[in-house]
């Protein structure tokens, strides 16, 4: 009974191994060109986390899937060493914590409870900090999961958030609502001290935003935020000041229709994930628009709407969240060096992305 107890085991695992047939490579740009950016993997729950024959053999065995599932990922932050993915999941009211290294799936301080966690960061030691637009509040919490402070009654609707490691300031994006003028960004300290608070009120002028969402800080301080129904990227001093915007309304490169997640990889290259074209733009530092990966399709190497971007500057892998189909997509930057982030050539700016 127990030789036939392994053999039906043996069978079942190479049952598995032989349904997982291999995938077409999928790349950007198409060929003949150089591949750019490929897709590697996407996970929504443990189960598509570990899709190694032996985990597909235990599960064949065992039954059942594992309810703990990604529901709205609206926000993501990469620890240092590239073995920790946090997700702020709009929908499912946490905050993920993925093992890379284990990949394992499980909750960030799930004893501390959230309402619509939007947003997440982290400092250089580490310590969390999560917007939550349902609970008007940004808080930061230490690695383990306890809460160090939190910020509540200044805020309307946080989402996007961002920190300058250098100089230690958290910038927190108030996106407002409809009928409100408090369409700004703060500045706290990473006591949770307010500095100063950037943005003149609801509008189209420099400096004024219309429902700004997401943010990011480049290497120099500087801080770009995604002004998404002005249709362009403002972009601040580390004081604040006003520098410059780029982008309108349009499906050309360059062009946006919903701004979401900003991300850097380590050449100074920006990444700006588009919900309404579901592609995700690279621009170099001087905002020449370089290439576009993804596009609406119902297949997983493609989005429906990407959300929140984050990159692994060592490696520059690439995670993107995808908010309704809910998952995150994770792709390689190739073939790529500081060089190729110059100025293009005449006639080389890439195809339309809202096609």
């Amino acid at each position: 009974m127990r030789h036939l107890s392994l053999a039906l085991a043996a069978a079942i695992l190479l049952a598995a191994c032989a349904g997982q047939k291999p995938r077409k490579e999928v790349v950007w740009p198409d060929p003949p060109e150089k591949p750019r950016i490929k897709f590697v993997t996407s996970f929504a729950s443990n189960d598509t986390l570990d899709e190694s024959g032996w985990a597909r053999f235990k599960r064949g065995v065992l039954g059942g899937g594992d309810p703990l599932s990604l529901r709205q990922p609206m926000g993501l932050a990469l620890s240092d060493d590239g073995q920790r993915l946090y997700i702020a999941d709009f929908g499912a009211q946490t905050v993920f914590l993925v093992n890379l290294k284990e990949r394992k799936l499980g909750h960030f301080a799930q004893s501390q409870g959230f309402a619509q966690p939007f947003n997440v960061v982290l400092d250089a030691e580490e310590n969390v900090y999560v917007t939550d637009s349902g609970a008007k509040s940004v808080t930061a919490y230490t690695r383990k999961g306890e809460k160090i402070w939190s910020v509540q009654k200044e805020l309307e609707r946080p989402t996007g958030l961002a920190i300058d490691r250098a100089r230690k300031v958290l910038y927190v994006v108030d996106s407002g609502t409809q009928p409100s003028q408090n369409h700004r960004v703060f500045a706290y300290d990473l006591r949770g001290l307010r500095i100063r608070e950037i943005g003149g009120g609801k509008g189209p002028d420099d400096a004024q935003f219309h429902f700004p969402v997401y943010a990011a800080v480049d290497r120099d301080g500087k801080l770009f935020v995604g002004d998404t129904m002005n249709f362009r990227i403002q972009v601040f001093d580390r004081d604040g000041n006003f520098l410059m915007k780029y982008g309108e309304h349009g499906d050309s490169p360059g062009s946006f229709a919903r701004i979401k997640g900003l991300a850097f990889d380590s050449f100074g290259n920006l990444y700006v994930a588009d919900g309404q074209h579901s592609v995700v733009q690279i621009f170099n530092r001087d905002f020449d628009p370089l290439l576009f990966f993804g596009g609406f399709a119902p297949v997983l190497e493609y989005f429906d709407i990407p959300s929140c971007v984050a990159i692994d500057p060592r490696i520059n892998r690439i995670y993107v969240c995808n908010e309704h189909n809910a998952r995150v997509n994770v792709y390689d930057l190739l073939n790529t060096s500081a060089e190729d982030s110059q100025r293009p050539r005449d006639g080389a700016a890439p195809t339309t992305p809202g096609k």
